[in-house]
């Protein structure tokens, strides 16, 4: 992971010029329908973005895998951000009551199903985890591929499973991890945890379900810790 988070150190002074997009809308609808109040637990922060939109619901804590993004989110807003990895979150089993992770940070992570109970864990029985992840199977970006005659861009989305991409800021290129994840793949890691919604989120900042939710730039999920989750261990 130190090659993903040399990337978004890099890129934190830029961050909110980045990630202007509507698809923040559809990210906060989908916050609006399900985040729980008291302690909320935001993966992924960025900016800190979406912790101004949590806050009012509870006490926030941010965590990003790159330090300066986590000092950058402190500066914007004055909460409480500490930088930290989600496949091994720093905190004890049952702490929060909601936990989010959007911006598509589990698209970076190398095992998915680590990332994904580690969530589980640091949530209290009968709390919410809601988070999202880059669809494999977005149409608006074949789409694109395919008017551009990008066919060999095309090949390749099909045929691997994640692998470096290569990004520049400014003269320097960095090498981040990236996967991309269909809906079939994430219900697969979803052990432990009860689905209660699963949807697609569009750069128009729109929210669908099915079917049109499968072929949209992003895929949402809301799952909840049983309560009784305590008693099966």
């Amino acid at each position: 992971m130190k090659k993903v988070r040399r990337y978004y150190d890099a890129v934190a002074g830029e961050i909110h010029q980045i990630y202007r997009s509507r698809m923040r809308e559809a990210e906060r609808a989908l916050l609006a329908r399900h985040l729980r109040g008291g302690k909320i637990l935001d993966i992924g922060c960025g900016g800190g973005f979406h912790s101004r939109t949590l806050s009012p619901h509870g006490s926030v804590v941010g965590l990003d895998i790159s330090p300066a993004m986590a000092v950058e989110a402190r500066r914007s807003t004055g909460g409480v951000y500490i930088a930290g990895e989600a496949m091994r979150l720093p905190f004890r089993d049952g702490t929060f009551d909601s936990v989010v992770c959007i911006f598509g940070a589990l698209n970076h992570v190398k095992n998915l199903g680590r990332a994904l109970k580690e969530a589980r864990r640091v949530l209290k029985p009968g709390g919410v985890f809601i988070f999202t992840v880059a669809n494999k199977w977005s149409l608006p970006w074949y789409w694109r591929q395919a008017r551009r005659g990008r066919l060999r861009a095309i090949r390749r989305s099909l045929g691997r499973r994640g692998g470096e991409v290569r990004r520049s800021v400014g003269s320097e290129w960095y090498s981040v991890y990236t996967r991309f994840y269909s809906m079939a793949e994430v219900r697969e890691h979803l052990e432990g945890l009860e689905l209660q919604e699963a949807c697609g989120l569009t750069s128009g900042g729109r929210v669908w379900g099915f079917p049109f939710s499968h072929g949209c730039e992003y895929l949402g999920f809301v799952a909840l810790r049983p309560k009784d989750s305590y008693r099966r261990r």
